[in-house]
This record gives structure tokens, sequence and C-alpha cells, in this order.
């Protein structure tokens, strides 16, 4: 036992070190800025700032602004997550052992350690390291306080933590529907009556938060997509994300999907090879796993508003736990279906994570985009970022030479809506370009443009720039693009010679994607 503790103290550090050293390296993005500002001005302000503009519960950014006090770097505010995710691990390594015993949990925190949810978790100056490790943390007080046992302690702990994750994260309320579930099929009546009375506590406690957010639920405003299209993304989202991940780079890869599809064939078969006997512990986290998972479908087709991959944050232990009690649950001398699937699994989460981290960068790669401008944009050139709200993560390490402006125009500081920083139809689109008309060139950041995905109004800032202006240059970044743009307009003798002298061939070119 002191060995297997030796060992996993070993690993967190050596997690923990790698985590401190790449986080120094990477820059911000547009969502880790909006946390330092609303944990740059101490803990009341904080509180304030996300209840009422960022729409979220206060409690991350309170404890935030608390660590922040002692330094208020971006290194050290990242430093945050990097120890929450590498306690979880080591909360992770815990639950492996309750499920299954006499089997060394190492392989189970391993894949934990690797997926990319856990990785980005651990990286993002936002709540979901914090959100990952008190769901860990509330899945061993309930299994302590209702599922295995009836410990007092850990029925406390139970109610403080539920208390404290719903504070940090609203749908982290749903793991305590899920743990209902596991106790009707337990058929633990007993404790299934405590468990009710305790999480009543519970409900008391986070009813002012409650009335908190359907305040900010009619605040927030966002496009609504197909209904098939949401019930879809929250049944498929958790497994791409947390079982099988999947980088949707690979979309433009000749046969991905396919070959993807065989994985997930491969993945079932060896399921069923291992012959599994579950029991009904297994079972009971099985059922907790598709019951909180119903109750994110059932959210996305009451509110109709997407749900981003982030809010299933509730349900990565739940199923993880659920799957490692299936896979220890396989028949007696079928060890190679687990090793197959342990391959399987590490190996889309290495490649997932090659994938999103071989620019060393978060999304928008802010750190190479500021140097590409610093290089090639002149003084009297105009430099523009849409959506509005990159623009800190990109002022962070741009010297703001020529300075950067927002597109179409500033967020608003009242509240955050999708639709303060989007662009709303074509003459709106072309009237943001107003404040750079005195200018010949003009520097356009701005992310990939997906025809599938309206968010923004990207589409018409496409059509704008197809119609009025003429594209000199293009650059690729992660997750954004830099386009060099000449006005279509009577030209001025500079204007002709900074086409001639700097436009591709071909004239006009197609329209940014």
């Amino acid at each position: 036992m002191k060995d297997a503790r030796l060992r996993f103290a070993l690993i967190a550090l050596a997690y923990a070190s790698i985590g401190a050293v790449l986080a120094a390296l990477l820059g911000t993005w547009t969502d880790e800025e909006y946390t330092l500002a609303t944990t740059a001005h101490g803990i009341p302000y904080a509180i304030e700032r996300a209840l009422n503009y960022e729409l979220q519960a206060p409690l991350y950014f309170a404890v935030l602004a608390a660590w922040r006090s002692l330094d208020g770097s971006v290194w050290f505010a990242r430093l945050f997550s990097v120890l929450c995710a590498t306690a979880f691990l080591l909360v992770i390594a815990r639950i492996g052992r309750r499920i299954a015993p006499k089997t060394d949990p190492l392989p189970f925190a391993l894949l934990a350690a690797l997926n990319p949810f856990v990785v980005y978790a651990a990286f993002d100056i936002r709540l979901y390291a914090l959100a990952l490790l008190l769901s860990a943390m509330l899945w061993l007080a309930f299994d302590a306080g209702f599922a295995r046992g009836a410990n007092t302690r850990a029925r406390i702990a139970f109610v403080l933590l539920a208390i404290a994750a719903i504070y940090v994260q609203y749908f982290l309320g749903f793991m305590l529907i899920g743990f209902g579930c596991a106790l009707l099929v337990l058929r633990r009546r007993r404790s299934l009556g405590a468990y009710l009375a305790y999480c009543t506590i519970v409900a008391l406690a986070v009813l002012p938060l409650a009335l908190e957010a359907k305040h900010q639920a009619g605040a927030y405003q966002a496009a609504a997509p197909p209904l098939l299209g949401l019930l879809r993304a929250a049944l498929v989202h958790p497994w791409l994300d947390f079982v099988l991940p999947y980088d949707h780079v690979w979309d433009a890869v000749p046969y991905a999907r396919l070959l993807y599809g065989l994985i997930v064939v491969a993945t079932v078969a060896l399921l069923v090879a291992g012959r599994p006997v579950l029991t009904r512990a297994t079972i009971a986290l099985l059922a907790s796993a598709v019951a909180i998972e119903l109750v994110y479908v059932a959210l996305s087709a009451a509110v109709r508003l997407p749900l981003q991959p982030l809010y299933f944050v509730a349900l990565y232990v739940p199923l993880a736990s659920a799957l490692y009690a299936a896979v220890n649950d396989f028949a007696p001398g079928r060890r190679a279906p687990a090793v197959a699937l342990f391959a399987i699994i590490a190996t889309l989460s290495a490649a997932v994570l090659a994938a999103e981290y071989r620019h060393l960068a978060q999304p928008g790669d802010w750190k190479r985009v500021a140097a590409y401008l610093e290089e090639n944009a002149r003084p009297n050139d105009a430099v523009a970022v849409f959506p509005p709200d990159g623009l800190p993560a990109l002022l962070r390490a741009y010297r703001d030479v020529p300075p950067a402006v927002p597109y179409p125009h500033a967020e608003s500081n009242d509240v955050y809506s999708v639709a303060s920083v989007s662009v709303r139809s074509a003459s709106d689109a072309l009237a943001g370009f107003e404040q750079l008309s005195a200018h010949h060139v003009i520097w356009f950041v701005m992310p990939p443009c997906d025809a599938n995905d309206p968010q923004y109004g990207c589409r018409y800032v496409q059509s704008t720039l197809a119609a009025h202006f003429q594209l000199l240059s293009q650059r690729a970044f992660y997750e954004n693009d830099v386009y060099e743009l000449s006005a279509l307009v009577a030209p001025t003798r500079s204007t002709e010679s900074a086409r001639k002298t700097r436009a591709q061939p071909g004239g006009n070119v197609a329209p940014p994607r």
C-alpha cells in the first residue's frame, strides 16, 4: 500500500510539474480573458461580475480571486487549474480502488490523465478543473455514505461537497439525480430515504442560486438549432470527449470518420468478447450515468439551447467509473480485451492531444497572431478582430502598432450575450468596416467560418469580404485566420501600388472559410 501511494505521489508530482511548465508557454484565449477580468479586483467584484455579467455560478470566481491576490499573473491563475487536475487524478485512483479493490487503478488513472477533456481543464483558466475535482470527491462521499455504507462523516461531506459543486457549476447538480437512480437499482431503501433527506438540505442551500440561475437564463440569448441536432449532440458529445475521443480536425482527413467508425465497432466487439457478468453495483453505476445523460437530453429539448461539450462535466466521473466497473466484470481470464480497450482509448486520447496542442497554443493562437501582425502590419494599416471578445487575448501579446480594434463594435459591458459580439445582417457587417475605411490595408482576424454554424453571424462577414474587399494574403493559425484586405474602391496611387506589389496571383480570391 505504501509503495502504491508513493507511486501515485510521484506521478502526481510529475503531472503537476509538466503542467506548470506548459502553463507558462500557452497564451490566453477569449474565455480565459473573461476569467482574468472577473477575478482581477477582489472577491466581492468577482462574485458580482460572475452572477451579473458572466451568467455563471460564483464560487470558482471567488476562489480564484482569492488565489490571484497572492500573484496576479496569468501563469499563477492557470496553475490553480493544473493543481486541481492533479488532485483530481489522485481522487480518480481512489475511485478505481473502491470499484475494484484487487485491481491496480493505475490504468484507470492514466486514461483520465490522458483524456483530452481533463487536459483541457488542467490548462484552462476556467472552472472545469475544479468542477472535475469536486465531482470526483462527491462520488467518493456518496459511495461511502449511501451506496456501500452509511458513514455519517461521509454523508456530511456529501452535503458540503454537493453545495460547493453546484455553486461552482450548475450542471453538477445533475449528479444528485444520477446517484438517486443508483440507489434505486441497488435497492437500498433505507439509504435512499436518508439520501433524499440530505439532498433536501442541499436543495435549500442552493435555492438562492437556483433563483439567480433562472434570472440568468432569461438574460441568455442564442440561436436555437433544430431540435434533432440538439438531441443528437447531447447524446454523442460525452462519448466523443470522455470515452473514445475524437477531434473534428480529422474531418478533413480522408476516411477519418470511416476509421473512427471501425474503432467504435472494434470497441463494442471487445466489450462483448470480455463476456462481462455485470454485478448489481456496476448496473447501478451505469444507471447513474445514463440518468445524468438523459437529464442533459431533456434540458436540451426543454430550453432549446445548444449545450457545449464542456457543460457535460457532470457526466465524466459517473461515465468513466461505470465503464471501468464494467471492464472489471469481464469473465476470468479475459485480460486481453481489457488491455486492447486500454490501448484504443489511450491511442485516441494521445492522437487528439497531438492534434490540439501541436502548436502549443490555446484556441485563437493569439501569441503567434500577435507576432505575425507585428512583423507584417505597417503603422498606417488597420487591424480588426472578429468576434470582438477576442481582442483582449490579442492585446495581451500585441504591442498594438497599428492599434487593434474590435469588429463590428466593442462588446457590451452590461451582460455577456452572443448578440453583443455578433453581426446580425449584411448591412451590420458592412457598417462595421466604416471605422476602417480610411485605411488602404486592413488586417482582419477571425476564426474559420463553419457554414453549419450560424454563431456570431460569420456568414454575413464572409459575404461582405467577398463583395467589397480584395484578399491580398491569408495566414492560418490555430482556430484563427488573418486576412490582409484592400477595399474594392476607386484606388488611389498608393493603393494601386500596394495591390501590384502585395497581391497574390489571380486577383479576387474565394471568400474566407
